[in-house]
């Protein structure tokens, strides 16, 4: 269901300030129509299974069999956005148009230009700024609109060539430099600043496959209020050459500072792209402590069909929504029970909801959510006055053995 209704389109459209017409740009393969379906199973039109194989913008048979697009399609998406002016969420109207990124169809990115303010050029991070890519980026600072950029395919770096987080910054380094290398040779004062910066927020990164993205200022906002620091100047250390110095405390421009025996993380990988790629590693090995600790509080539901014929809908159902979203757990007990495990109350609420409604399409009762509390030994114990008996406790060697506790003689 869309997450919005046709009266609140309709009001949007008076608050012409709250508009933005964007085009997607990109050489062909590069990810775009793949991103734009992305976008639009985040504002509820389509359902998050379909996301990337619907192709929702590709309306032609020919552009559904041949898997390019021909034409330009347009969708209008609304989304609410805080801006952090004490205003709180604020509606906004994306007008969004999927342009070809094949060469023959240049014509069609020229079209969608003029009628938009902005341009998404979408970049694969792994073959980098290709051909088209200069051609349609040429054809938008023509027309005067100005670009911002999303490197995609992010998840390819982690999990099907292994990159480490420095091999994926100088990656995305690269991708960032060579669409900037075209930006520059258009000097016009009329469009101002065009050149794309991460500490500027003008580039994102992330997968339009698997519906995740992030950007330098989301993660500046989280190391400001951790640090005390002014949120405009971590955005400037999460990228480039900043160092992070944790046993002094000091920022710095030296890799390898004198006393340090070891070159020091870059900013930018230690906090943004050593992150993204345990917690992605964790998840798809079923390291479920792992990513537990850096998801937040796990809270579980127990679900079962009110007609048991729809067992199977159901089964397959949890199926479904384990694929869609990397976050939540489906599991089965051995007392047969099927549990649902999430980030929180809301994602969990969310996750029913998408259960319900979209995978397994039938309907089900649940138990109350449950959140799990571990707690375990953190050293020796010494009893408090001398005694004949006393237990010990020590921490567990492997996680389940029972025989953490033993007995001793007391003196």
């Amino acid at each position: 269901m869309p997450n919005f209704t046709v009266e609140q389109i309709r009001d949007i459209m008076n608050d012409t300030k709250n508009i933005r017409s964007m085009s997607v740009i990109a050489h062909v393969d590069h990810g775009k129509s793949t991103l734009t379906d992305s976008l639009i199973c985040k504002a509820g039109i389509i359902s998050a299974k379909a996301a990337g194989d619907a192709r929702f913008t590709d309306t032609r048979a020919d552009e559904q069999e041949r898997g390019v697009t021909i034409k330009s399609t347009g969708v209008s998406l609304y989304f609410e956005m805080d801006k952090e002016d004490g205003k709180g969420d604020q509606p906004h109207l994306i007008n969004l148009i999927d342009s070809p990124g094949h060469v023959d169809f240049s014509s069609e990115v020229t079209a969608a230009l003029r009628i938009t303010d902005g341009a998404l050029v979408v970049v694969d991070c792994i073959e980098g700024c290709a051909v088209q890519t200069e051609t349609v980026l040429r054809q938008s600072l023509a027309e005067r609109v100005k670009p911002t950029l999303f490197v995609n395919k992010v998840d390819r770096c982690i999990l099907e060539l292994q990159m480490e987080p420095e091999d994926m910054y100088n990656r995305f380094r690269k991708a960032v430099e060579d669409v900037n290398v075209i930006i520059a040779t258009y000097q016009d004062k009329l469009m101002g600043e065009v050149l794309v910066e991460p500490s500027k927020g003008t580039v994102a990164f992330g997968s339009g496959l698997h519906g995740w993205g992030f950007n330098v200022e989301r993660f500046a906002k989280i190391y400001a209020a951790k640090m005390g620091v002014d949120k405009d100047k971590m955005m400037n250390r999460l990228w480039g050459g900043s160092f992070s110095n944790a046993k002094k405390k000091v920022w710095t421009n030296v890799q390898q500072p004198e006393g340090v025996t070891e070159p020091l993380p870059r900013a930018c990988c230690q906090f943004t792209m050593a992150p993204i790629n345990q917690l992605m590693t964790s998840i798809m090995n079923g390291d479920e402590e792992k990513y537990q600790k850096m998801t937040g509080t796990l809270v579980k539901v127990a679900v079962k069909p009110k007609d048991g014929k729809d067992l199977p809908k159901l089964v397959e159902g949890l199926t479904k929504l384990s694929k869609s979203d990397l976050l939540v757990v489906c599991s089965t007990e051995e007392s047969g029970k099927h549990i649902i495990a999430g980030c929180g109350e809301l994602h969990v609420e969310i996750c029913l909801k998408d259960l319900r409604e979209e995978h397994a399409q039938c309907d089900f009762v649940m138990s109350d959510p449950v959140v799990s509390y571990r707690e375990t030994v953190g050293g020796t114990s010494r009893p408090d006055m001398p005694v004949q008996v006393a237990q010990q406790a020590q921490p567990l060697v492997d996680f389940g053995r029972a025989d953490g506790g033993r007995f001793v003689q007391g003196d």
